[in-house]
């Protein structure tokens, strides 16, 4: 039932996002040719002669598209996971949805792994889009031709990579964190029938407080036990520069499992207040 969910879901925002996605990848093409240097000393030499001011005007108006464009699909991302979670399953459409043969886990992973997936997308589409309007085609090129080699090319290269998958992990878990943040804010604020919205605001807050004192404090015991540890085995003071690449690998996973342990923490909120205090009036 899961994958129907996910199905239903990619689904309808598929057809917000990617209208946006393919208007975003034309106009970085449209600015890689307007701003090309062929086309560009064509538009100097005709503003010259006092006839280029329609084709400057048209150039600037595709780049201000553009950026326009890149701030909308990550306000449009965060817009749609909010009213997607608050109108399906606590809005008017929580009585239908209620009444399928999920549970509320069900429901709540669905719309995490399909918010997650377009921020995601948002992200690389945006980079796509940048790469195509300040890269050659051959730069670009060139880049993926060479890269075999240098993936190839030992420990050092190795240890950059497996950075970049941690480093990429480490992002996609926040992210998911962070999208269960405000799917537990807006369940704990529907139980205020009168005053959702100001209750799902002041538990978000509330929330936030939270996840930073206690992970605040998590830090200082972290550090203060760190300190005691080192000082009972009595490492040699060099050893922390020798297994520099050990103890940033290990940060990361600290990092990343944290975050997770934090996003649980989400997400059982979520599941326990609709499965227990559901409440649709």
């Amino acid at each position: 039932m899961l994958r129907k969910l996910l199905k239903y879901e990619l689904r309808a925002t598929g057809r917000i996002f990617l209208p946006f996605f393919g208007a975003l990848l034309l106009l970085s093409i449209i600015n890689r040719v307007f701003y090309s240097g062929r086309v560009s000393r064509a538009i100097d030499t005709l503003q010259a002669n006092g006839k280029g001011l329609p084709l400057e005007l048209i150039r600037i108006l595709s780049m201000v598209a553009f950026i326009f464009i890149i701030c909308a699909i990550f306000v449009l991302t965060v817009t749609v996971m909010l009213q997607r979670y608050y109108k399906n399953l606590l809005g008017d459409e929580g009585y239908l949805m209620f009444t399928l043969p999920v549970r509320p886990w069900q429901l709540i992973t669905s719309k995490m792994l399909v918010a997650c997936l377009w921020l995601v997308a948002s992200m690389v589409v945006t980079l796509l889009a940048c790469l195509l309007l300040a890269l050659d085609v051959g730069n670009v090129a060139s880049i993926f031709v060479r890269l075999p080699g240098e993936i190839s090319g030992g420990e050092e290269v190795f240890h950059t990579l497996l950075l970049f998958v941690e480093g990429a992990l480490a992002v996609l878990t926040y992210l998911c964190c962070f999208i269960l943040l405000t799917y537990a804010a807006i369940t704990i604020g529907q139980l205020w029938s009168a005053h959702k919205l100001l209750g799902a605001f002041g538990a978000f807050l509330a929330l936030n407080i939270i996840q930073q004192t206690v992970t605040t404090f998590v830090v200082w015991v972290g550090n203060k036990f760190g300190s005691w540890l080192l000082d009972v085995i009595d490492l040699p003071p060099h050893w922390a520069n020798e297994h520099m690449l050990a103890v940033i690998h290990s940060g990361i996973w600290i990092v990343i499992l944290w975050g997770a342990l934090m996003g649980a923490a989400f997400f059982i909120i979520s599941n326990s207040l609709l499965g227990k205090k559901l409440n649709l009036e």
